[in-house]
C-alpha cells in the first residue's frame, strides 16, 4: 500500500486540533478520551474505532470525511470557528439563531 494509513489519521488529527487551537489535554477533555491516548493516536500508534474517530470529528467541529482527508491543507483557525459556530447555530431554535445573526452582522459591520 506504501502509506501507514494509522500514522496518517493520526497526523492529520494532529494538524487539525493544533488548527483549532487545541492542546492535546483540552482535546482530549472535549472527545472524552484520555491525553495519553490523543497523544499515541496522533502518533499512529493506536487505531482508533470509527466511534472514536466520530467523536474526534465531533470534537473538532468537523465532518467526519476531513478527517480522512489526508492531503488536504488544515483548516485555517478562522474557518474552523465559523464552522463551529455554524453548528451551534444549526442546533438552537430558529428565533435565537436569528437573533445571534443579527448580532454577529452588527459586530463585523454588516448593519442592515
Amino acid at each position: 500500500m506504501g502509506r501507514d494509513v494509522i500514522a496518517d489519521i493520526g497526523a492529520r488529527i494532529s494538524e487539525l486540533r493544533k488548527a483549532s487551537g487545541m492542546s492535546q489535554a483540552k482535546f482530549a477533555d472535549v472527545v472524552g478520551l484520555s491525553a495519553e491516548f490523543v497523544s499515541r493516536l496522533e502518533r499512529g500508534l493506536k487505531s482508533p474505532s470509527i466511534l472514536t474517530l466520530a467523536r474526534i470529528a465531533d470534537g473538532l467541529g468537523l465532518e467526519l470525511k476531513k478527517l480522512f482527508d489526508i492531503d488536504a491543507p488544515p483548516p485555517t483557525r478562522k474557518q474552523v470557528l465559523a464552522q463551529g459556530v455554524a453548528r451551534k447555530l444549526e442546533d438552537a431554535p430558529v428565533d435565537l439563531a436569528l437573533k445571534i445573526a443579527a448580532v454577529v452582522d452588527v459586530l463585523i459591520g454588516k448593519k442592515k
